[in-house]
């Protein structure tokens, strides 16, 4: 799997992390600032969150997202497995039995869950808002942007949710990075599960092969 789908599914971990929140009941309100505000209205108190994903041009790219607060994740792809505790990460590749370790730098550049659940919400607006029955479903379309490009987070330029428009649960995410946009399908998504710390750390066994870069 080549490094840019793996810098994407980062981006998608942490803009999941930033705007999901959990399904509202009732008939949500059509305007832009509106439908944001609910499907972040009560995530704000969410200590965790796990979601599973497919590439939407290539369904056989699936993966699995797991965020805990304080900078701790686990990114789980087909051929490699990220964890990060908060200060260290594990880059680990099965197939090749071999984890690359380093420090965890939340620079002002980084792509950071902690980061984006604070900011995101702030920096980026609600810029269109339509419904879409072209496949016969019903789903609100909802894109955002940056208010300037000084309110850039890791490198988003645009972002498009798909909604249903019952509950404003995510159905799909398209992501534009300034040169390349990629499509995620959202089969399953929770929030608060039950995740210690000690799943957030990585132990070897002594047939891996470790390379420490800290």
């Amino acid at each position: 799997m080549t490094m840019p789908f793996f810098s994407s599914a980062i981006r998608l971990f942490v803009l999941i992390a930033a705007v999901v929140g959990t399904a509202v009941a009732v008939a949500p309100p059509r305007d832009a600032e509106s439908v944001f505000q609910a499907i972040q209205r009560k995530y704000s108190d969410a200590s965790s969150m796990q979601v599973v994903f497919a590439q939407k041009d290539n369904p056989s790219i699936t993966g699995k997202l797991t965020v805990k607060r304080d900078n701790k994740f686990i990114i789980e792809l087909d051929d490699r497995i990220v964890i990060c505790n908060g200060s260290t990460m594990w880059n680990y590749t099965p197939s090749k039995n071999k984890v690359i370790v380093s420090k965890y730098i939340d620079g002002s550049d980084a792509i950071s869950p902690q980061k984006l659940f604070m900011s995101f919400p702030k920096t980026y607006v609600p810029s269109l808002l339509r419904e879409n029955r072209s496949t016969g479903e019903d789903y609100v379309v909802l894109a955002l942007k940056p208010k300037n490009q000084q309110a850039v987070v890791g490198g988003l330029q645009k972002i498009t949710m798909k909604l249903s428009p019952r509950t404003l649960e995510i159905a799909e995410l398209e992501i534009f990075d300034g040169s390349n946009v990629r499509g995620w399908v959202i089969s399953g998504l929770k929030t608060d599960i039950s995740v210690s710390d000690s799943d957030f750390e990585f132990k070897p066994t002594d047939d891996i092969r470790v390379i420490d870069l800290r």
